[in-house]
């Protein structure tokens, strides 16, 4: 990924939810990464937190990330077990794992 700030683009119960997804943006021309949830530090009181494999793109890719999500999920296509529209800012690129 270029050096741009990522953002999570939806998070899922399993990897083999959140590489679909993954692999669904990358076959659409949007660079996309698999990022496992630290559980160690889930805190119950913040659920937008929840632990889970989070999807992040660049922030240039965003858009059509989320488009191209919500076509899916209007054709009920998507897998169960995630919640989307969290939009999380991403200081860090450690722990990136690639679709």
């Amino acid at each position: 990924m270029q050096d741009q700030e990522l953002i999570t683009i939806d998070r899922f119960a399993t990897a083999a939810q959140a590489r679909v997804a993954c692999d669904y943006l990358q076959a659409h021309g949007v660079d996309a990464l698999m990022m496992e949830q630290d559980r160690l530090r889930f805190n119950p009181l913040r659920p937008s937190r929840a632990p889970g494999i989070r999807v992040v793109v660049r922030s240039g890719d965003e858009v059509s990330a989320r488009a191209l999500l919500a076509a899916v999920e209007a054709q009920g296509e998507s897998g169960e077990g995630h919640s989307a529209g969290h939009s999380e800012r991403e200081g860090e690129s450690a722990g990136l794992s690639g679709c």
